[in-house]
Order: C-alpha cells, then structure tokens, then sequence
C-alpha cells in the first residue's frame, strides 16, 4: 500500500529499512547529547519569551 504524503524527509518512513536507519540515527543523536528533553526545550522557550517582554 502506498500513502502519498506530504512532510519532511525526516518524518517519512519509506520501508523498513529506511525505519531501521532512522531509528538509529536517533539513538545515536541522543547517546551524543544532540537532542533535548521536552523540559529543556520549554524552558529555552520561556527564557526567549521572558526577554521579549523586557
């Protein structure tokens, strides 16, 4: 079956393999402290929109 979609590259899983690929990717980004909690980035955001109302 093929679902035509529209997204970045990255969210698009084509087949297994390219699953596998990026699964690991992300392991790999995040064994190497590439990626961010959900905590950290909503703290980044109010940080930002704390400054923008001084």
């Amino acid at each position: 079956m093929f679902i035509d979609i529209k997204g970045p590259n990255s969210l698009i899983i084509k087949d297994k393999k390219d699953l596998q690929k990026k699964l690991q990717e992300g392991i790999n980004d995040t064994e190497n402290g590439k990626v961010r909690s959900l905590d950290e980035v909503w703290k980044e955001v109010e940080k930002i929109l704390d400054d923008g109302n001084n």
